[in-house]
């Protein structure tokens, strides 16, 4: 069974201040995906203070981690300094936040040059346990990274969101995904509440996840609030 989990932004708070939050307000939720996704100026990484006060909060209410790593990174540059500065951001982020022992660390594949993409993530399952490392589906085709997850014995994240903005299929990705991220899509924007799939096509994709981890992908208290409701209505 799936740990239910969402972001660490339900409230316009810090990391730490939303985890006390949700542990408070909303006990259905396991698993928290920690948004450490920004340049260092916007969202800088937690320091090691914060981590401990992550780990603790953790221990104490019976919570999971998901790490949503930086996405201002590009793993398949052909520009070897620019390939390695994101590498080591990557390795940086791990050895701050690797004592939270996140059950998945959430990365944006870049798209370009795909021998070098691949030879980055072999760099970082170096550090990286490989299992944990879960490429996430973006805004290119998935198919041209699927053969490295196999390859480097990686997971998937399944974003829903993200298929189904673009119109592409979900089911063959199941049985690579660890995690799934949940959004829905209105036509023209993704991450919108649960409310706006339709009963019977968000209950199957449910019931089709067999990962270990379903992030509830939105951002504010109200659009939590919204999901959680649409999925107690499908019990």
């Amino acid at each position: 069974m799936y740990r239910l989990g969402t972001t660490s932004f339900v409230i316009p708070a810090t990391i730490v201040e939303n985890l006390h939050y949700i542990a408070k307000n909303y006990p259905k939720i396991r698993d928290v995906e920690l948004l450490v996704f920004e340049s260092d100026e916007i969202s800088p990484l937690p320091t090691s203070e914060e981590v401990k006060a992550m780990k603790d909060i953790a221990k104490e209410h019976d919570l999971s981690f998901t790490v949503h790593l930086p996405t201002d990174i590009d793993l398949a540059s052909t520009q070897e300094p620019s390939r390695i500065k994101s590498v080591d951001k990557l390795k940086r982020v791990y050895e701050r936040m690797k004592n939270l022992n996140p059950l998945a660390w959430n990365l944006h594949p870049t798209d370009g040059d795909e021998a070098k993409l691949y030879y980055s993530l072999k760099n970082l399952v170096e550090v990286f346990p490989s299992r944990d490392l879960a490429l996430e589906n973006t805004d290119f085709p998935y198919g041209q990274y699927l053969p490295l997850v196999k390859d480097l014995d990686l997971s998937l994240c399944l974003d829903v969101g993200h298929l189904l903005f673009k119109g592409e299929s979900i089911a063959e990705l199941f049985p690579l995904a660890k995690v799934m991220h949940l959004h829905a899509v209105d036509g023209i924007k993704d991450h919108r509440d649960l409310s706006y799939f339709k009963s019977d096509v968000l209950k199957q994709i449910i019931n089709d996840f067999q990962g270990e981890v379903l992030t509830i992908e939105v951002f504010g208290e109200e659009k939590l609030k919204k999901s959680l409701m649409t999925l107690k209505e499908l019990q």
